[in-house]
């Protein structure tokens, strides 16, 4: 009888080993701060806080930045990007940069070791240019600050954005998701 209870505490610590995380991983807050220049670039600082169940974000956090785009004329467009700098949890952390589809991937983390569970705070530095477009009755800025490749936000992403010293941002209007609807005031 004895025997019996040991080999089944023994099943049961070893299913509950084997078992998936908890499936608490997700994208706890995710913030871009965004800086429109007097030269019309884009100095933006992403917060993304995650909490990591070695699932999905097993070395870091991938994220998807679109550089080129279709006009409705059918012309493209490339704009410029570059990664300033990367942290996580207040320290530096590699990051590499790779050309895909319409844009740059940017795999934030060290390949060789994993994040330990639990939360952690990534910020993410770069410039952007040609985001602007200007017409005879307003100005429009062109950019995608909450796409990401894994589908599991908690809540929706916020932007704040500041423009140039002497300028002014007096509407907002934004489009979101696949069909691409109005929202203003987001």
């Amino acid at each position: 009888m004895i025997a019996l209870r040991r080999a089944a505490l023994a099943l049961l610590v070893l299913l509950a080993w084997l078992a998936p995380a908890s499936g608490a991983e997700r994208i706890l807050r995710f913030v871009s701060d965004v800086n429109v220049l007097q030269n019309g670039d884009l100095q933006v600082t992403e917060t993304i806080r995650i909490e990591a169940e070695g699932d999905q974000f097993k070395h870091g956090i991938l994220r998807d930045f679109p550089t080129i785009y279709t006009r409705r004329d059918g012309t493209r467009v490339r704009v410029g990007f570059d990664v300033q700098s990367v942290t996580r949890d207040g320290d530096r952390e590699p990051f590499t940069t790779e050309r895909k589809g319409n844009g740059v991937e940017v795999r934030i983390g060290d390949p060789d070791r994993m994040l330990s569970f639990g939360p952690h705070e990534f910020v993410i530095r770069y410039l952007t240019t040609r985001q602007l477009g200007f017409f005879a009755d307003y100005d429009k800025l062109y950019w995608e600050c909450h796409r990401h490749r894994l589908g599991f936000l908690d809540r929706p992403g916020r932007s704040a954005d500041h423009a140039a010293r002497g300028g002014r941002v007096p509407a907002q209007c934004c489009l979101y998701g696949a069909a691409r609807r109005h929202r203003h005031g987001c």
